[in-house]
């Protein structure tokens, strides 16, 4: 991997960097297949960084399509703690227990 994957301040993060999935649904199909433990494991690698993450990323334009690739790729992995944070912090699941399957769902941007 080169070090254009990510910001070079954030460069400890790119062993993570399988969770950057550009969409919704990729992030929602990774967390719902991943066990607990990565889940965890995901979770606990990004916690402390997100603080630092959001206020770098708030100098950048709003727009993903406008971002370099590195500040995009980690718009990414931001949006997958967040999605992984709801499993770990309130589902203590994957998914969600009892409700729809969200393969089933059309996610409207």
């Amino acid at each position: 991997m080169n070090n254009t994957e990510l910001p070079e301040r954030f460069a400890a993060l790119a062993a993570h960097l399988d969770w950057a999935l550009p969409t919704t649904k990729e992030r929602l199909r990774l967390r719902a297949s991943s066990a607990m433990p990565a889940l965890r494991a995901f979770y606990d690698a990004m916690c402390p960084h997100m603080d630092d993450i959001l206020t770098y990323l708030r100098d950048f334009p709003p727009a993903e399509a406008d971002l370099e690739r590195p500040e995009r790729r980690l718009l990414h992995l931001a949006k997958a703690f967040m999605d992984v944070s709801l499993a770990v912090e309130l589902f203590q699941a994957p998914d969600e227990p009892g409700v729809w399957n969200f393969e089933d769902m059309e996610l409207v941007p």
